[in-house]
């Protein structure tokens, strides 16, 4: 819907912050309009919001391998390359992916399993959270979800550096949340 004379490259839209961009995208993405963002990255694609969204995707689903890797880690936890590589072959043995392994190695407190009490000890508080989470997921809403990953990772405190770039992170966090 352009006025006489122009067309859609004839308009820029701007906004304060980073977060803001979210709303103006997925009303282009609605409206079929192309567009083009400059000196930003598109929302969904920054790390923080592509890391929710993983935490997400694997309490939905925790044989998801891929989400899985991307949050074994975020914020560290100290499980190493190391660690991660046995619990992926270990789990596989056992026809588990990594997200079930962990939480069996939570839940199950009897079970043989090859790490040392270091890694057990870095793996099982996740799983205890995975657990968690994936029980909540049908008794909750998905805003409730998110506040309460956010809450058991120390999401915030990771993005909240004391830098300006920590706080606009976490204005994204709160704008994906909305």
């Amino acid at each position: 819907m352009m006025t006489a004379g122009h067309s859609a490259g004839d308009f820029a839209v701007m906004y304060r912050t980073n977060a803001q961009s979210r709303a103006l995208e997925e009303a282009f993405l609605r409206e079929s309009m192309a567009y083009r963002l400059v000196g930003a990255t598109r929302f969904y694609n920054r790390r923080e919001i592509k890391d929710l969204i993983a935490f997400l995707r694997l309490v939905h689903n925790p044989a998801d391998s891929i989400s899985f890797q991307r949050v074994i880690n975020t914020p560290t936890r100290g499980i190493g390359k190391k660690t991660q590589d046995q619990l992926r072959i270990w789990g596989g043995r056992k026809g588990w992916q990594p997200g079930v392994t962990v939480m069996q190695l939570a839940i199950n407190p009897d079970i043989q399993h090859p790490f040392n009490s270091r890694a057990f000890n870095s793996i099982k508080p996740f799983g205890t959270l995975l657990a968690a989470w994936v029980s909540l997921r049908d008794e909750i809403t998905v805003g409730d979800l998110l506040a309460t990953i956010i809450d058991g990772t120390g999401f915030r405190e990771y993005l909240q550096d004391g830098t300006d770039e920590g706080e606009e992170r976490w204005l994204n966090v709160l704008e994906l949340r909305n």
